[in-house]
Formats: structure tokens, C-alpha cells, sequence
């Protein structure tokens, strides 16, 4: 028997449940553990961003429209104005013209922004393994699948979206 048989037989969850609501279960525990560790993160820096600022520093993996981010970020185009605001006055993004419509502007991560996001990014993986117990296949295995969950999902209905 595996750990995961193990852990599963041990579980105060009834066994006459669907799978999809053992799921439902599981992410939301896994939300719940995660963002509490994510709070203790951040709140280790010490205030140096917001919450919202570090969303969107993790989204900007590449240099991005403003109204792309507003979709991405599913905000208000204005908001993102106001977060990229408050990075660029931070120095953790930057500004630029957008080289195919001059009328338009890309935001970037800064380099000290790019090392910020580095180290979230290094840190929410670190977690993300010791909370779940789970290996790097079994990790790309759930990556795959919330992912196509996500992708429908955002595909029905885009009005809504995790909340910054």
C-alpha cells in the first residue's frame, strides 16, 4: 500500500463520495493551506508589496498590454492602472511603449521586480510541494488538469475571476 493508498484510508472523508466532490474537498483544503502560507509570506516582506502588486507581478511573464492584464487579472482596466502605478513607483515594473501601436502601453517587470517575482515564484513552489507531499510528476499531473479546468472555465464565462 502507497502512502497516498494509506493517507486516502485514513480520511474522514466518506468513501461513498464522487470523485468530484473528493475534489472539491481537496481544493478547497489546498486554497485554504496555501493562502495561509502566502499571508505568511507576504507578510514577511515587510509591506514592501500588496497582495495585488505581487499578482501582478507574477502575471507579467512577459512584457503586457494594460487591457490584457485587466483580462488576466479579471479587474478593471483602471485598477491595473493604479497597481501599475504603485509597482512602477516601487521600481518593481516598468513602462513602455508598445513598438506595434505607439498609442499603447506594455508593462514589464523591472529588474529588482524580476527578482522579486523569481523568488515568489521559488517560494509558492517550495510550499506547494511541502503542503501537498506531492512529487514533481504528480505536480504536473495537477497543473495539467486545473489548468484545462480553468481554461473551460474562463472560456464560459468571463465575468468572473479570483478576486485580487
Amino acid at each position: 500500500m502507497t502512502q497516498s493508498d494509506t493517507l486516502h484510508a485514513q480520511s474522514p472523508i466518506a468513501s461513498d463520495l464522487p470523485p468530484a466532490v473528493e475534489a472539491i474537498i481537496g481544493v478547497d483544503w489546498l486554497y485554504w493551506c496555501l493562502e495561509e502560507a502566502m499571508d505568511d509570506w507576504h507578510t514577511s516582506l515587510g509591506g514592501l508589496l500588496t497582495r495585488a502588486e505581487c499578482k501582478l507581478l507574477v502575471a507579467l511573464d512577459r512584457p503586457k498590454r494594460m487591457g490584457l492584464l485587466a483580462q488576466e487579472l479579471n479587474i478593471l482596466p483602471s485598477s491595473v492602472t493604479a497597481l501599475a502605478d504603485s509597482a512602477c513607483g516601487k521600481g518593481m515594473t516598468l513602462r513602455r511603449r508598445d513598438p506595434q501601436d505607439r498609442r499603447a502601453w506594455l508593462l514589464q517587470v523591472s529588474d529588482d521586480g524580476d527578482a522579486m517575482r523569481l523568488e515568489m515564484l521559488d517560494h509558492a513552489a517550495r510550499e506547494f510541494a511541502r503542503l501537498t507531499g506531492l512529487n514533481e510528476p504528480e505536480v504536473a499531473a495537477l497543473a495539467k488538469l486545473v489548468t484545462k479546468a480553468r481554461l473551460v472555465i474562463q472560456s464560459r464565462d468571463t465575468s468572473k475571476g479570483p478576486p485580487l
